[in-house]
């Protein structure tokens, strides 16, 4: 609240010694400038009454919302930031691998994936034992005896990973299913272990119903499913 102060002026009875008439000079006390005083910091939501300035309170409350505010975004800011530099880098790095591979296109199974020159050559009538869960070999690139191996199965992307896990069952540990994208289309990698193994490192499956009824698994170093390109 503000206020005037100063010296408040009364009429005072005229006495004999000290009278002076209206035409005598006069003198006043100006007031000072508005002050703000302080107020019950109760009314602005502190515990506290009393001393302490009400603005001066205001003040430091809205500082410290604004520092958290501030620090809220430069922490999501960081973030994002991290986050896209990562992807990036790991764009960056998968590109540098596969810079200077082959194409190869499979215009039968409508489509076209990159490939190192030692891994090759790609075979397309190799028959792999996994026909007897449903999966035909669509390329095997055989130089390193299964460098990476493409399959066809008929049938819904979660069928295939049904089936997947058929395969030597009883030495096999699955781990996770993440969705991702292979080629622009809605895939999902299953991660997976072998039990008998302590030191195995983690393999990855990826699965992509590429075409109604029609599933691409595909197992291979993340550089080389990023290639793959549909027709």
């Amino acid at each position: 609240m503000a206020s005037y102060g100063g010296v408040a002026e009364w009429s005072n009875a005229l006495v004999s010694k000290t009278s002076m008439w209206e035409t005598a000079s006069e003198v006043r006390i100006l007031p000072p400038p508005p002050v703000v005083l302080a107020v019950n910091i109760k009314t602005f939501g502190g515990r506290a009454k009393g001393s302490k300035p009400a603005i001066i309170y205001a003040m430091n409350k809205y500082l410290i919302i604004g520092a958290v505010v501030v620090l809220a975004i430069a922490g999501g800011w960081w973030y994002f930031s991290q986050s896209s530099a990562l992807t990036n880098s790991e764009t960056t790095q998968a590109d540098v691998e596969t810079a200077n591979w082959k194409e190869f296109v499979n215009s039968r199974d409508g489509y076209s994936v990159r490939y190192p020159e030692d891994g090759g050559p790609p075979s397309i009538d190799y028959r792999s034992q996994l026909t007897g869960y449903g999966f035909e070999t669509s390329v095997t690139f055989i130089r390193y005896g299964g460098w990476a191996d493409i399959y066809i199965f008929d049938g819904s992307i979660d069928t295939a990973i049904a089936a997947h896990k058929k395969i030597d069952s009883e030495h096999r540990v699955y781990i996770s299913t993440e969705d991702i994208l292979i080629g622009g289309k809605k895939g999902k990698v299953v991660d997976w272990t072998n039990n008998l193994d302590p030191t195995a490192r983690v393999s990855h499956s990826y699965f992509v119903e590429y075409r109604p009824g029609k599933t691409l698994y595909i197992a291979g170093s993340p550089g080389f499913v990023s290639t793959i390109k549909f027709l």
